[in-house]
């Protein structure tokens, strides 16, 4: 559900002040909840009724609970499921074993077994109480498929805020009624601070019905990340998520609504030195539901606040968890046999926008089973069987170990669209496991799929929204993408923009927003600053900042889709006398980092899904089938057909390659999609063509004057045939005098490297985050020698952060020796789809510094290559006199030199093996010889050239 902020008060009432402290509790619950309570009035009386409940229970339960052990095994069980928003969180890595721990610590607080529980005050040891309960890491997922209960997505924020962010968090959300949904974000209010430590909602029966009842989480100060006191406050979160009220609600005049807690004057200027309130009562300073506790001395709660807590777990949004029924679907009451998991849940297409899904997800067999291979990899209907996987993509699962895998998806998806989003599911057959499916409590993993719309600029001319004067100082406002934003008149003469953390262009060093005219370039450069919390919101107009009085102009907005940020402008008009404003439409781009002009026109904008359109991999001349599509993206534009081939009096294409025929036709109303049948003549990418397609007014509703533009260039790509071939590299050396050499193989989308001495004896090899292949676990790369096979099923491994690069060469890891020579296995994409290489490196005798030689490359997508034999790699192109001509070859080939002259001659060819593949002998040869290679295939081969037994010459000779 998404709770709108209706009036200035109501929003005034969920601000805090952040501190700017390296850790804050500030835990934000009261006011985050407020926002549901006020937006909501079906919620607030459902809680005041709950409320009269659970004080009319309490008395009965602290009577019921004394004199009972409560440390005994466990009454309540609740599955928990842990969404993760990036594992590194202001420099602290969140994982599942830290995820784990905690888990087990907040436990320990809950049934009184933290090591200091026995250290209470004196004066408090009476009012102390457990709650037997255990929150355990959910098994099972909402599909019935296994899970380790800790799911990894890419980063994102917001998520502590009472509103617009729900439809993100129902989106991400396990069924509420299931399992304890909680958020581990580093930035909880997306407003630019990482110190916030937490926040939680009370059982509310909406929100569990909207799945947004929830808690969220700083990762930086989990179990691990940060002192064992401060790390306590996550017991406070769950605390709130069971009922409880912060001991100091309301102040002295306050109440958390159980009657054995002191109140407290919300100042918490006591933290763990003993005191009084302000009525000369003891504070209970050592409460998890204060703050006091948090400087290093959280220990228990009251038998009050374990009877509300109790009573919170009957009622509705929270019985369901701990039923027998619901524990044994979440996996959480069976232990026994092995279970998949995934380090991912979900796949995302990648940044081209083609279809493609990037990234992978490690999976896991933990218990006692194993899988039955060690390597290679898993065959599809042997070992495993996929559903729901978009047509175009081809899994992979490459086995690392016998208890880990590694899937990946090659190809692209022939349609790929938002609403193509989906889940993909992976079942394991008997034939994957050592001893079939015996032993096994779970064996299929989900993986959702998460397509985007191509990339577009969007112009929305809104309902105007105004501000003017006291009477009507405040208007919330929505943008198409899902981003909240509110007009206000804070004061007379003062006016802002509420972001509720978002970012806009702002003059630099200060809060005033930018006064853009129209035609200003709005990207990274804009200088997009954050507000802070109240009263620090972004000025549009103040006593001191009068540039808008009387002007209309643009405000460069920043927003994210799926965690990438984008960038956008709102039209504002600002009243003469500055004392109102008007907001009158936007625009927004959906191209992460995409640049946006102010004042885009208001013409139906036109967007294309690729400008370029590739040769199919078979390599033929044949066109990708996905072909391209054209959508009208705004103001409603449409096509005057919305199905059909489109008749060729409508468009023209020129430039269309001989033997390709082009058909457009329309898909819907607003979309035409360009393909292409037959095969062209010639398909070198010397052939690569660019197409022109211009649409005519009979098309178009309204024609194409309507239109942003009619006229499309589009690029038809081919690929030169396949093969597998090798270079060599000059100057690509790092040692103690040249630390650092920047290397370009340029043979792919992305094929730099740096050839690094990271420190004395440590060598690396920046990668830009590519793949080489390594030993899993470490970011040691493989020393490979000779003769070795590079392709999909190896083991490739990515670096980390700074300093985790891969390594060549450590104080640990010394399979690079000094003075030999190996060879590096690299992972590369061409077009999307992955290929595979090699390079030579030759480390120095001191072991201080390596040079890379050679490196060779298959652009087959998909196809292996074979690291040079020793004889390849010894004599490669060592001959500058040797004349092999014409070279590339068709069938026959001159070899000449003066040192054959009057000799006895062999000629050799070997293959990139270096298995031989033809052989001649001359005698008393003259200085040329014809050679004729009918029985060669097409491909890369080192020539050998051998004289009188004695002399040994080569040269790298090509034939197609």
């Amino acid at each position: 559900m998404m709770y709108k902020r209706l009036s200035v008060l109501v929003f005034l009432s969920f601000l805090a002040f952040t501190s700017a402290s390296a850790q804050d509790l500030n835990c934000r619950s009261k006011q985050e909840n407020d926002v549901i309570f006020r937006n909501n009035p079906k919620s607030l009386k459902e809680w005041n009724d709950f409320n009269n409940y659970s004080r009319l229970q309490e008395s009965r339960l602290i009577n019921e609970m004394r004199g009972v052990n409560t440390t005994n095994a466990a009454t309540y069980t609740l599955p928990v499921v842990f969404h993760v928003y990036g594992d590194v969180q202001s420099g602290k890595t969140v994982t599942y074993d830290k995820l784990a721990t905690t888990l087990l610590e907040i436990n320990k607080d809950f049934n009184g077994l933290n090591d200091d529980y026995g250290t209470v005050e004196p004066f408090f040891q009476a009012r102390r109480a457990t709650l037997s309960i255990e929150f355990k890491l959910a098994k099972i997922d909402p599909n019935g498929n296994c899970t380790t209960g800790v799911i990894f997505h890419p980063a994102k924020n917001g998520y502590g805020n009472g509103g617009g962010y729900d439809d993100q968090i129902a989106a991400d959300a396990w069924d509420n009624t299931k399992y304890i949904n909680v958020y581990i974000q580093n930035d909880l209010y997306n407003d630019g601070s990482v110190t916030n430590s937490g926040v939680a909602w009370y059982p509310d029966n909406g929100m569990t019905t909207a799945k947004t009842a929830r808690i969220v989480f700083n990762g930086a100060y989990i179990f691990g990340n940060t002192d064992k006191e401060f790390a306590s406050t996550f017991s406070h979160e769950f605390g709130h998520f069971l009922n409880l009220i912060h001991t100091f609600d309301g102040g002295c005049t306050g109440t958390d609504q159980v009657a054995d807690t002191p109140i407290e004057d919300g100042t918490h200027g006591l933290s763990c030195t003993p005191g009084t309130n302000c009525t000369g009562d003891k504070v209970n300073i050592e409460n998890y539901m204060g703050y006091n506790g948090a400087r290093g001395c959280y220990k228990m709660y009251t038998q009050g606040q374990v009877a509300r807590m109790i009573t919170a777990l009957g009622h509705p949004a929270r019985t369901t968890l701990w039923q027998t029924a619901n524990l044994t679907a979440t996996g959480v009451s069976t232990s026994t046999g092995s279970a998949l998991a995934s380090t991912t849940v979900r796949f995302k297409e990648d940044a081209l926008n083609n279809g493609a899904l990037a990234g992978n997800a490690v999976i896991i067999l933990d218990g006692t089973k194993t899988f039955a291979l060690a390597t290679g990899t898993l065959t599809q209907g042997t070992h495993y069987t996929v559903t729901n996987l978009p047509t175009g993509l081809t899994p992979v699962l490459a086995v690392n170990t016998n208890k880990q895998l590694t899937l990946t998806f090659t190809g692209t998806a022939t349609s790929h669209t938002a609403s193509n989003s989906g889940d993909i599911s992976v079942k394991f057959l008997a034939a994957a496991f050592s001893g079939g499916l015996t032993g096994v409590r779970c064996n299929g993993l989900t993986f959702a799929t998460k397509f985007i719309d191509p990339y577009g600029i969007f112009f929305v001319d809104m309902a105007d929204v105004t501000v003017q004067g006291a009477a009507n100082s405040w208007k919330f406002f929505a943008t198409d993408f899902g981003q909240d934003y509110g007009a206000w008149r804070f004061a007379a003469n003062q006016l802002k923009i509420e972001t509720y953390g978002n970012k806009l262009a702002c003059q630099t060093g200060t809060k005033n927003i930018s006064l853009l005219v129209s035609g200003t370039i709005i990207n990274a450069t804009s200088n997009f600053t954050a507000p802070t919390a109240y009263p620090g919101q972004l000025d549009l107009r103040t006593a001191t900042y009068t540039a808008w009085d009387g002007k209309t102009g643009y405000v460069g907005f920043e927003h994210l889709i799926d965690g990438e940020v984008c960038y956008g402008w709102f039209k504002v008009r600002v009243d003469a006398n500055g004392d109102g404003y008007t907001v009158l439409e936007y625009a927004y781009n959906t191209q992460p980092g995409a640049n946006i002009v102010a004042g885009m026109t208001t013409k139906i904008a036109t967007s294309l899904s690729a400008t370029t359109i590739y040769e199919a991999d078979t390599n033929d001349g044949a066109i990708d089938p996905a072909g391209v599509s054209l959508k009208l993206v705004t103001n409603n534009g449409t096509y005057t057909q919305s199905s059909g081939v489109v008749a060729a009096t409508k468009y023209t294409l020129t430039g269309v390659p001989a033997g390709l025929t082009a058909t457009l036709t329309a898909i819907s109303n607003n979309e035409l999609k360009l393909t292409f049948a037959g095969r062209a003549t010639a398909n070198a990418l010397s052939n690569t063509a660019n197409l022109v397609l211009t649409l005519k007014d009979a098309i178009v509703t309204g024609g194409v004057a309507g239109l942003d533009t009619s006229v499309f260039t589009i690029k038809l790509d081919f690929e030169d045939p396949y093969g597998i071939f090798s270079e060599a590299l000059t100057g690509a050396t790092a040692n103690a005098t040249q630390t650092w050499k920047y290397i370009d193989l340029a043979k792919g989308d992305n094929t730099e490297y740096g050839v690094w001495r990271f420190a004395a004896n440590n060598l690396k090899i920046e990668t830009y985050g590519k793949r080489l292949i390594g030993t899993t676990g470490t970011i040691n790369i493989t020393k490979l020698p000779f003769s070795s096979v590079i392709d999909g099923t190896k083991t490739f491994i990515a670096p980390g952060a700074y300093p985790n690069q891969l390594d060549l060469r450590s104080a640990t890891y010394t399979a690079w020796a000094g003075g030999t020579t190996g060879f590096v296995g690299f992972e590369y994409f061409r077009r999307g789809r992955p290929c595979y290489g090699w390079m030579q490196i030759t480390i120095d005798a001191n072991g201080d510094g390596y040079t890379v030689t050679k490196f060779g490359y298959n652009t087959k997508p998909n196809g292996a290559i074979t690291t040079p034999s020793s004889l390849a790699n010894a004599t490669f192109d060592n001959a500058e006199l040797l004349g092999v001509y014409p070279n590339p070859f068709a069938n026959e080939v001159t070899i000449s030199t003066s040192e054959m002259s009057g000799k006895n001659v062999t000629l050799s060819i070997y293959n990139l093996l270096g298995q031989e593949v033809y052989n001649k002998t001359v005698t008393n040869s003259a200085d040329s010889i014809l050679l004729t290679t009918n029985n060669l295939d097409k491909g890369v081969y080192i020539l050998k050239v051998t004289v009188d037994n004695e002399k040994f010459i080569s040269k790298k000779i090509i034939k197609k």
